[in-house]
């Protein structure tokens, strides 16, 4: 993933995002990625690609913060 790309948040939150940037070769349906849920998307992430970095981070923890 580089720089531009969407935070772990929006990937997780997205089935577009995680189509484009998780999973592009269409091995996941819809109905399997709400299935496995948010937290398993997220960990599937991390264990994928490593945390993010920080700067991505502070960008998530911004929006979610802003959200609540």
């Amino acid at each position: 993933m580089t720089a531009s790309s969407p935070t772990y948040h929006e990937q997780a939150s997205s089935f577009a995002l995680w189509q484009e940037y998780v999973d592009p070769d269409a091995t996941m349906s819809e109905a399997e990625f709400h299935a496995m849920g948010y937290d398993g998307r997220m960990t599937l992430l991390v264990e994928t690609y490593g945390p993010e970095n920080d700067e991505q981070a502070g960008l998530a923890c911004r929006h979610e913060c802003q959200a609540a």
